[in-house]
């Protein structure tokens, strides 16, 4: 027999699109799946869609919950999954047929912790693949500290390995901003080899249904100093990894003090690259997207984009100066008069 994957799907009032997903599951043509659908104290008919799938499909199991957000969701999935691999969908976008056959292939050809495949961003009309899974899934080997993993943190289009969940005890935290890279993160760091898979295997679709919130609902300074929890916690994760690799690479392996210095050169920009992420995260959702900041929320950015300043390097310094012209300085003061959005 197959080994079974255990596909986790959470959702919150996903009534209009959660049908879809289930077709996109359903038309797998790897068939050896476990499918826990975990619904989030949903309000509309979310429950009832995933208990009629489960009536006609043996291997369809529901997990009813009261609503506390994606991440504790997924880790109800999880408590629940006995596959050998974990996929991660969303209950609002879409899978091609044989995704996680080919992710499964990969897994099993190169003996890989990790698979990330392709992603295939609906927009509009436009269907484009991004250039970092494009990279990433054309790789038959993916280094640990490839730059194109931080532009692709989402974990939508890679397959992991449940007992290195497991044995680290891996969950996703309590936010709701970016929990999902974290998780990807503390999992990352016990990765021994990460191939890629060359076929697009995950649909997002840009145009979600997202409710009535407005802009400034959405980037509250709450939503804020959780997006900035997480990705403190992210680079404290990078930091560790790096120490263990430079130990590694001074210990076990000959190498020249020229070509340590090199090599740490490297992974001190794998963590740079994050931290320049972070803040243009932080200066154009939070800040650049807000009409009218208060004083308080400008004092606020600028004590977080001191916290990524201290560990990026020189040349993504520039990049992000030059990025947020206009809104912030050379020195990481942001422009307190008001600014187009």
């Amino acid at each position: 027999m197959s080994d079974i994957v255990s596909v986790i799907i959470p959702a919150y009032n996903a009534a209009k699109t959660l049908p879809r997903m289930l077709r996109c599951i359903l038309a797998q043509t790897y068939e050896a799946l476990e499918i826990i659908l975990v619904n989030d104290g949903s309000k509309d008919r979310t429950a009832a869609i995933m208990h009629d799938a489960a009536e006609a499909d043996p291997r369809i199991i529901v997990i009813d919950k009261h609503h506390a957000g994606v991440g504790n969701a997924r880790n109800a999935g999880l408590e629940r999954a006995t596959g050998k691999y974990i996929c991660f969908f969303d209950a609002d976008d879409a899978v091609p047929p044989r995704a996680v056959a080919r992710m499964v292939r990969v897994a099993k050809k190169t003996h890989a912790d990790l698979v990330i495949g392709k992603v295939k961003y609906m927009d509009y009309e436009d269907k484009s693949v991004t250039a970092s899974t494009e990279r990433l899934g054309d790789s038959a080997r993916i280094g640990k500290f490839n730059h194109n993993i931080i532009a692709n943190l989402s974990i939508w289009n890679k397959l992991f390995k449940s007992d290195i969940i497991r044995e680290n005890c891996i969950r996703f935290n309590s936010t709701r901003r970016g929990e999902d890279s974290v998780f990807f993160f503390y999992y990352w760091q016990y990765c021994t080899k990460i191939s890629g898979c060359p076929y697009v295997v995950y649909h997002y679709e840009r145009r979600k249904i997202r409710g009535k919130k407005s802009l400034s609902q959405k980037t509250t300074l709450s939503a804020l100093e959780q997006m900035h929890h997480n990705y403190k916690e992210m680079i404290a994760v990078i930091d560790s990894a790096i120490e263990k690799e430079i130990n590694y690479l001074e210990t076990e392996t000959e190498i020249t003090e020229e070509e340590l210095k090199e090599k740490t050169k490297r992974l001190d920009s794998f963590r740079s690259l994050l931290c320049r992420k972070a803040i243009l995260t932080l200066v154009n959702k939070y800040y650049r997207s807000i009409p009218e900041p208060s004083p308080t929320r400008i004092k606020t950015v600028e004590r977080m984009v001191r916290v990524y300043r201290k560990k990026i390097t020189e040349a993504d310094w520039e990049t992000v100066v030059i990025k947020a012209e206009g809104i912030m300085d050379e020195e990481g003061r942001l422009a307190q008069t008001e600014h187009i959005v």
